[in-house]
């Protein structure tokens, strides 16, 4: 049709006559556009995954199942502390975990599911260090069944993980305080060396001090079930005079 580009696809032959000479040319054609523009947009289709995979902020990589790293982007490179593509290529991928049990664990795991998504591993970096990520891996086997490929897509969880770890025992010591520091209405400051409060309406004398008050008010403990308030309100009622604190 008028402005769309075709293609075909000749075999031609020419038929002699016994002298040799060249008496006509027999040809058949077909028509094989769809056939091109299937192969077009495969090398385009695969043009976009090999920059979406190069280009990915995530750490992209496939390896096979002996660990055997057969592509990876730079994410991957910069994750692992890697110096390039082709150190990471002449890599293990074993190598680079923090427990090498996990890899049998992980390859028995994938068989079975064949997808997996917001799967957590840990991994060492080459100066030692750990790096835990969350991963989304599909598997690719071979026409037997038997795997033959691990595509994977990592995301670094190390910052997160360390805050959860810092945000769990910061729980712990507020329950600490709570457990061991409240006195009632204010703050305990300290525990004597016979292991009674300090700080207490138990004591005779010096019942509250306002340094346990300011510096747990200021670490937010008690702000949101009012004990803070509690303990603010105790200073003033206790400890507020006309010429100050």
């Amino acid at each position: 049709t008028e402005g769309n580009l075709e293609w075909q696809e000749w075999t031609d032959r020419a038929i002699f006559d016994d002298e040799g000479r060249i008496i006509e040319y027999q040809s058949i054609g077909k028509d094989i556009t769809k056939r091109k523009k299937a192969e077009i947009d495969l090398l385009r289709s695969e043009e976009q995954y090999r920059q979406f995979f190069e280009t990915n902020i995530s750490a992209s990589y496939i390896t096979k199942p002996d660990g055997r790293i057969v592509a990876c982007n730079e994410a991957f490179v910069k994750l692992f502390g890697l110096d390039s593509i082709q150190e990471a290529l002449n890599t293990n991928i074993q190598v680079i975990y923090s427990d090498v049990q996990d890899r049998g664990q992980f390859l028995d795991l994938i068989q079975k599911e064949r997808h997996l998504a917001s799967y957590e591993s840990r991994f060492r970096r080459m100066n030692g260090k750990i790096v835990d990520v969350i991963e989304n891996i599909s598997a690719a086997f071979d026409e037997s069944g038997k795997l033959s490929g691990i595509f994977g897509f990592m995301v670094d969880l190390t910052e997160l993980k360390n805050f959860e770890q810092q945000f769990h025992q910061a729980q712990k010591m507020e329950a600490t305080v709570f457990a061991q520091g409240w006195d009632g209405a204010w703050f305990r400051r300290a525990y004597d060396d016979f292991g009674q409060p300090v700080g207490s309406l138990e004591n005779e004398e010096g019942q509250i001090f306002i340094e346990p008050q300011g510096i747990c008010v200021m670490a937010g403990i008690g702000i949101e079930d009012g004990r803070a308030l509690q303990a603010l309100d105790s200073v003033a009622q206790r400890l507020a005079t006309p010429h100050g604190i």
